[in-house]
């Protein structure tokens, strides 16, 4: 066994050992970046956003706000609602000072007396010109460089109701909706089991995703970054459900791919925290 497969190995061994003492945190929700993503919804109070997650979308827009960005709604879709707040004066006044003219102005307080729904379509509902989303800022994101060398290009993307990142072993992508480093880490796993393994598209749905999300807990410990192990358990125990397995048999059955996974990784990497656990 390689030196660097020896790390991953006491990496893993770490991770398992803290699941199997069930002290693990539930997992806490993921926080999507705020802009550099050109999207309107990235400019909408936290809960309308959490109001077109919960219907399927990152990214939802009005017909006119389609039809800037060169799309249309398509026929028979459906629209789904967020909320506008419906404002009242409240015989309350506040005094604004203005710091360029020195003079104090009066400003009527408005409250809130209720929501109006606005109803408004997900992209997923549109169709015509491809949108461009304003780039990620690769650089943050542990591990970049190795997409780079493997040819994978990063890019930005919305949340589309389901996952906040993909894998096209196809398009040689990885597709993100959220800057949030394990996500990347997640999506760069599947991209190496790919690179290690010709049959991995056969593989079933529960292997790849466990073995991708073992293997990016695996990596962020090595990298000293160990407040995500309650995330990485909630996702990969609601996988071994899936085949009907715990979630410690379940990441002992994929072990060994995960650590080839793993050392493809941190062979390629110039990263110095991998260099220096290897």
């Amino acid at each position: 066994m390689s030196t660097s497969n020896t790390a991953g190995s006491k990496a893993v061994n770490k991770i398992l050992e803290a699941f199997e003492k069930g002290n693990i945190p539930q997992a806490i929700a993921y926080s999507t970046f705020t802009p550099p993503a050109n999207i309107p919804a990235y400019k909408w109070t936290q809960r309308n956003r959490a109001l077109a997650f919960l219907q399927g979308t990152g990214d939802a827009r009005g017909f006119s706000q389609w039809k800037e960005a060169g799309r249309h709604v398509k026929k028979g879709a459906t629209a789904i609602f967020i909320l506008g707040p419906i404002l009242k004066k409240s015989n309350q006044v506040m005094d604004i000072f203005d710091e360029k003219t020195g003079e104090t102005q009066h400003e009527e307080i408005m409250e809130c007396v209720g929501y109006h729904a606005i109803p408004v379509f997900r992209v997923e509902d549109t169709e015509g010109k491809p949108l461009e989303y304003l780039p990620l800022d690769v650089k943050a994101l542990p591990l970049a460089d190795i997409a780079a060398r493997w040819g994978i290009e990063i890019k930005a993307g919305a949340f589309n109701g389901e996952y906040y990142g993909y894998y096209s072993d196809g398009k040689k992508e990885i597709v993100l909706a959220t800057d949030n480093e394990r996500t990347f880490l997640h999506e760069l796993s599947h991209a190496s089991q790919y690179r290690i393994d010709p049959k991995a598209e056969q593989a079933p749905a529960w292997e790849k995703e466990i073995i991708a999300e073992l293997s990016a807990s695996a990596l962020l410990y090595m990298m000293g970054k160990e407040g995500h192990i309650g995330n990485h358990f909630a996702y990969i125990t609601r996988y071994a459900e899936q085949a009907h397995l715990s979630t410690v048999k379940a990441c002992m059955k994929i072990l060994d791919t995960c650590l080839k996974v793993i050392n493809e990784i941190v062979e390629a990497s110039e990263t110095q925290e991998l260099n220096q656990a290897a």
